[in-house]
């Protein structure tokens, strides 16, 4: 946002740059440099900000320098405020960027051992259906073999 002007200065600015009309404290100010809805939020920002700070009995009764530094005060806590929950969330964003990356690592991880394991099943399971269809090849045989000694001794 850049510098804005009280409504009757005089200005240079660039054409391309649209002004926007805001009220604070009472005072028309053009403002350039945002978007509009921002502009106005800002302003109506300060505007709720002198409001709570004209309700204290002490604030109307100071001189002008006092009401203007207590309003930076108020504005600078309140950024102060803002900042630290910014770095709060950005730590705590960090932080569960970091588990969900080793939740991630995890998945893969275990992805890959029940690949494995599926592998072994199946390798596994081959092994059994041949054993099965080798013992079923033995039982044919053993009982071809008995109904040649039955036969055998028979004659």
């Amino acid at each position: 946002m850049n510098e804005g002007r009280v409504r009757g200065e005089k200005q240079e600015r660039p054409e391309e740059q649209e002004a926007t009309e805001v009220m604070i404290d009472g005072q028309l100010i053009l403002l350039t440099g945002g978007d509009e809805d921002y502009l106005r939020k800002v302003a109506s920002y300060i505007n709720g900000k002198l409001s709570e700070l004209k309700q204290g009995r002490q604030y109307s009764r100071r001189n002008s320098n006092y009401r203007k530094l207590m309003l930076w005060l108020n504005l600078a806590d309140d950024y102060m405020k803002e900042k630290a929950v910014s770095e709060r969330l950005r730590r705590e964003a960090e932080t569960h960027e970091a588990e969900v990356y080793t939740l991630k690592r995890e998945i893969v991880e275990k992805r890959l051992e029940l690949e494995k394991a599926d592998s072994r099943l199946k390798q596994e399971q081959a092994q059994e259906d041949a054993l099965k269809k080798r013992v079923d090849e033995m039982q044919k045989r053993i009982a071809e073999l008995e109904k040649e000694i039955d036969e055998f001794l028979s004659k």
